[in-house]
């Protein structure tokens, strides 16, 4: 059975997660609490990884170290820089980058990236599912942000570890 990994930031939305679940089972593990349960025939293992981008990266780590899922998906809060964006929009990372560092700097280190690409056949399965629930796909629909109330964008996710406080920092 496959064995998916999803990581929060809030403790919230891992417990929405474990409400869908069945046979849910948790534990201890490295500082976090960690439920295991299935879904549709998948193994699911989540976790609430906190904010900021070392916590993400430690609890992803984690969990891949233990369970090996053969996906990674991670739930999580956003800024507003997009200005299609509203608030219960859904983003499809297609890209993930950096926000506020030197990503030249980093790419000198392994792996040698200054972003990440995500999988397309599972970014392709998170569109799916959204507009099967009735969220339209506002990266083909250019007014679609002023007409439907549920929507998702793919694209590039930015990410960093300050938060974006005003339209001086935004800008």
């Amino acid at each position: 059975m496959a064995t998916i990994a999803i990581i929060g930031a809030l403790e919230k939305e891992v417990a929405q997660i474990k409400e869908e679940l069945s046979g849910t089972h948790e534990s201890q593990e490295a500082g976090l609490t960690v439920v295991n349960g299935g879904l549709s025939g998948l193994t699911v293992v989540a976790t609430t990884a906190g904010m900021g981008t070392v916590n993400a990266a430690a609890a992803t780590q984690h969990l891949i170290s233990k369970y090996a899922p053969q996906a990674v998906v991670f739930s999580g809060i956003a800024g507003g820089l997009n200005p299609k964006l509203h608030i219960n929009d859904v983003v499809i990372g297609k890209c993930l980058r950096y926000l506020d560092t030197d990503t030249a700097l980093i790419a000198e280190s392994a792996p040698g990236l200054e972003e990440f690409v995500s999988t397309p056949a599972l970014a392709d399965v998170a569109a799916a599912v959204l507009a099967e629930h009735g969220f339209v796909d506002a990266s083909a629909d250019e007014t679609s942000a002023e007409k439907d109330p549920k929507q998702f964008l793919c694209g590039t996710i930015a990410t960093g570890d300050r938060f974006v406080t005003g339209d001086a920092m935004r800008n």
